[in-house]
């Protein structure tokens, strides 16, 4: 959509999203999706790791990449996840069915990929730290990065716990009950609050 409301598509013929049912086999992609609003770029993960890059102004498409074999599994899978870092990087993270991939840092000059972990799937920006954590464990498991995909530090939650982060700060809950507050810059505990509620929807 541009600035007048003006609504646009381009199909992007080496990527496929959506669900299909087969018999007995499933199917269920999920691309990721990232923004360059400083250079008007648009870019889709697919479940390949092929990234179409779309020049928004432009609207032309190039692909990317693409090195991975899925093959349909009883489970949903390929799920893929983008953030847009800046100086030209893009952070991709997935999951194949209930297999985690692992997190990926793109360099979109040369389309060079670099492997960072092995655990992180969900991808968070916030106070120029990347946060990535991994579902579906106990404890769970979060990691923080600088933009160019240097470790800063990590930690574990026992179980029962979520962690939400926004801005400067990451926040830690039981249930509907804020336990603690975390410097996303360092790591360190700055509260543990009694008594406040934990807000799971806050603007980064």
């Amino acid at each position: 959509m541009d600035a007048e409301g003006r609504v646009w598509s381009r199909t992007l013929d080496c990527i496929t999203i959506g669900f299909r049912h087969v018999g007995d086999t499933y199917e269920q992609r999920q691309a990721g999706f990232a923004v360059d609003s400083a250079s008007r770029r648009a870019f889709v993960v697919g479940g390949d790791y092929t990234i179409a890059a779309v020049d928004l102004a432009s609207r032309a498409v190039s692909y990317h990449g693409g090195s991975s074999r899925w093959l349909a599994k009883e489970v949903p899978g390929p799920m893929r996840w983008a953030r847009w870092l800046g100086n030209d990087l893009i952070a991709v993270a997935g999951m194949d069915g209930l297999d985690r991939d692992g997190l990926r840092i793109v360099d979109t000059r040369d389309w060079s990929t670099r492997f960072v972990d092995s655990d992180s799937v969900n991808l968070t920006v916030a106070s120029n730290v990347l946060l990535g954590s991994a579902p579906f464990c106990c404890p769970l498991k979060v990691a923080a990065y600088a933009l160019d995909g240097t470790p800063r530090y990590a930690f574990e939650l026992e179980s029962g716990l979520s962690f939400w982060a926004a801005r400067r700060y990451g926040y830690v809950c039981h249930g509907l009950s804020l336990v603690r507050v975390i410097d996303l810059a360092s790591g360190a505990t700055v509260s543990t609050p009694h008594g406040s509620f934990c807000v799971t929807l806050l603007t980064q």
